[in-house]
């Protein structure tokens, strides 16, 4: 999923999948970011662009590995 938007006051990401469907996910506030540590994640870990993929449970997210983020992918076309 790559996160399209950050409302961190309700903990919430918008997300568009592979196929272009859009989706608003509640981040728990236990939630795991396991993308070069198990700390819980901070909000800026996470920025618009970021390619992640997610746990989800109940309609939460409850773990977030960023696979790629969003200013690695620009620096990668300009080389």
């Amino acid at each position: 999923m790559t996160v399209m938007e950050i409302n961190r006051d309700a903990r919430q990401i918008v997300c568009v999948n592979s196929q272009g469907r859009f989706t608003v996910h509640k981040v728990t506030a236990k939630a795991v970011s396991s993308a070069t540590t198990r700390r819980p994640p901070t909000w800026r870990r996470f920025s618009t662009g970021d390619v992640i993929k997610a746990d989800l449970r109940s309609g939460q997210i409850r773990e977030i590995v960023v696979l790629r983020h969003a200013w690695h992918e620009a620096a990668g076309m300009e080389q």
